[in-house]
């Protein structure tokens, strides 16, 4: 559903291969940024370091039950272009997060 992309120094989120939001912050030089993408009804919002960087509104969702396993650093059918970086902490959740509780997630640095 969602694709998370750094496109120059920025965090392009897509959804469904449109293109939705655009970070703000520049992250160019950084060595870690600790990114949140929450989506819940029609709201999705994007995090930086605990801090809202960007948000817009959807269609929303009625089910994220498609059948397709998850992919994590490369597009399903996609056979170039895999993560040129590394993760480190991934986690999901089954619930929207409060901006509170984003900003008390730990920042790790391996």
């Amino acid at each position: 559903r969602y694709e998370v992309n750094l496109n120059g120094s920025q965090v392009d989120v897509k959804e469904f291969g449109q293109h939705n939001l655009k970070g703000r912050s520049d992250l160019k030089g950084k060595a870690t940024a600790r990114l949140h993408l929450s989506g819940q009804g029609t709201s999705v919002k994007l995090y930086v370091d605990g801090i809202l960087d960007a948000s817009t509104t959807t269609a929303g969702v009625t089910s994220i039950s498609n059948g397709v396993d998850l992919q994590i650093g490369t597009t399903p059918g996609c056979t170039g272009a895999p993560l040129g970086g590394k993760l480190d902490d991934l986690r999901l959740y089954a619930r929207a997060l409060s901006p509170g509780e984003v900003a008390a997630l730990p920042i790790s640095i391996a």
